[in-house]
């Protein structure tokens, strides 16, 4: 992808999909770094499938903080790349 951030960001991301009103799910994940995750995404591939235009994050430096908040979401979003 084209979307980059120039900070160091350590945080919970999450791809979609904005088409007007309406927003679809693709991917939500946590990293140390998001930019360096989002530049070589094992999963990139998939967003490209889905026509992702929007990258959202939540800046937490701590990752347990991190994994705790990709846990509580994950079972309540239908999510077409994870």
């Amino acid at each position: 992808g084209d979307m980059r951030f120039n900070d160091f960001i350590p945080g919970v991301y999450f791809v979609s999909k904005q088409a007007g009103d309406e927003s679809s799910a693709i991917y939500l994940g946590e990293s140390d770094n998001v930019d360096v995750t989002l530049q070589n995404h094992d999963k990139q591939s998939c967003f490209d499938e889905q026509n992702y235009n929007r990258v959202s994050f939540y800046k937490n430096a701590s990752r347990e903080v991190r994994e705790s908040i990709v846990d509580d979401l994950l079972p309540t979003l239908d999510l077409a790349c994870n």
